[in-house]
């Protein structure tokens, strides 16, 4: 038998393309709720960011990807206790006989490591953030809290280039000291 709306046939008694049913009724979706709705206002890649498509994004690029969606403080956070990990590595690891010549590998390897926990925990890190700004929102502006989150640009070109500068000049200013 074929759907007398569609003219396609119908399977299981019902058409899959208009809900038609054989004895006449009419199938039809209940519209629920959109959930999320306020992550998906405040940042426009919630539905990637929360499956977590793009790992492989920020496991490259690591505190430049959080500085890119302003968690500006969190990026040089990680990057600081990377940076200080690799440091204490090469200084106590270098002074043990037989292997201070694995001491790049090491590096290389606890890079690697940090890079993959940078791809898995980043996204979840800038979700965070996303609500708590929403909570801020609704707390400061409780009745039109929308308008706010409409407006607000969750990344910003401007804020990777300000995190370079200021991790840039962290790192020199650590190495300038440290080798005194």
């Amino acid at each position: 038998m074929k759907c007398p709306n569609c003219n396609i046939k119908l399977v299981d008694k019902c058409c899959p393309r208009c809900g038609y049913l054989e004895n006449g009724n009419k199938v039809s979706l209940k519209e629920k709720p959109e959930k999320y709705i306020d992550e998906k206002n405040i940042n426009g890649n919630f539905d990637k960011l929360n499956r977590n498509e793009n790992s492989i994004v920020p496991m490259f690029l690591g505190g430049i990807y959080l500085a890119y969606y302003k968690c500006i403080f969190t990026s040089l956070f990680i990057n600081l206790i990377e940076f200080l990990i690799f440091m204490l590595t090469n200084y106590y690891i270098g002074r043990i006989p037989y292997f201070n010549a694995y001491v790049p590998v090491i590096i290389v390897l606890l890079f690697i490591a940090f890079r993959f926990i940078m791809g898995s925990i980043s996204n979840t890190i800038i979700l965070f953030y996303d609500k708590l700004k929403i909570k801020y929102y609704k707390k400061i502006h409780p009745h039109d809290y929308q308008k706010y989150l409409f407006k607000y640009k969750n990344t910003s070109i401007i804020d990777v280039v300000f995190y370079i500068i200021l991790f840039m000049s962290m790192f020199l200013y650590l190495f300038t000291d440290t080798f005194k």
